[in-house]
């Protein structure tokens, strides 16, 4: 595949994890300066030629400190926020701490990415912004707590109205909502919920990690370049919207 994506800069928040790591993958071997930014135990087997930057999504100056560093080594032209903790909480085991705490992370830390971002993308007039949210965003959840998916939620509505603001900028901006993948976050499913996910799964499978990462690179290149404030779910089929 030829993305044409060559030499630009992507900083994949969350690229230590199973979908950044994949998202940060594909988009190296396309030929991207690729600096993956994570909590600092999950940075430490990364792939040889990735720029490292540790940063904690609950920290707001940490996460706009992280953005401004990988810029100043090269003007950032890529932002994909894959980073976020899953929670399969039910509702009446769930309080309010951990409920926020989910929101601050999957949601807030964001949005505090996402605004630095536009920021150091504005002067150049271009760029792009890729947000990983999730089906649970958008049917309440499978086996996802209501913070989880209340968290992914907020993520869709807020790429969208991001994208307003951003594309008269040049900045392009999407999300992607992936199903159930074969990540490390699914290793807290049970095998009862993961193959009832498959027997209800038009393709009777669930994704690799691959999968969305390709889509994800293909949403950062110019070939996608009238892509805008849109979602791409990636689910085979699960949710058909």
């Amino acid at each position: 595949m030829n993305l044409g994506i060559e030499g630009r800069h992507a900083l994949v928040l969350g690229g230590g994890g199973g979908i950044g790591r994949a998202v940060a993958r594909a988009l190296a071997q396309e030929g991207a300066r690729v600096t993956v930014a994570d909590v600092p135990g999950q940075l430490g087997d990364l792939d040889p030629g990735w720029d490292r930057q540790p940063f904690d999504l609950l920290d707001e100056p940490g996460v706009r400190a992280a953005l401004v560093a990988a810029d100043a080594r090269s003007p950032l032209e890529m932002l994909v926020n894959a980073a976020g903790v899953f929670s399969r909480t039910p509702l009446p085991e769930l309080d309010v701490a951990q409920f926020q705490r989910v929101l601050a992370v999957n949601l807030t830390g964001a949005f505090v990415a996402c605004q630095e971002a536009v920021r150091l993308m504005l002067p150049r007039r271009r760029g792009v912004i890729v947000n990983v949210a999730s089906l649970a965003g958008q049917v309440g959840g499978l086996v996802a707590g209501p913070d989880y998916a209340a968290s992914k939620a907020g993520l869709i509505g807020f790429t969208k109205s991001l994208a307003r603001y951003a594309g008269p900028h040049g900045i392009r901006v999407n999300v992607v909502n992936p199903g159930v993948v074969d990540t490390p976050m699914t290793e807290q499913w049970t095998p009862e919920a993961v193959a009832k996910v498959r027997e209800d799964t038009p393709l009777h499978r669930i994704a690799s990690a691959e999968e969305v990462g390709w889509v994800v690179a293909f949403l950062c290149s110019d070939h996608a370049g009238f892509l805008h404030g849109t979602h791409i779910d990636v689910n085979g089929g699960l949710y058909m919207d």
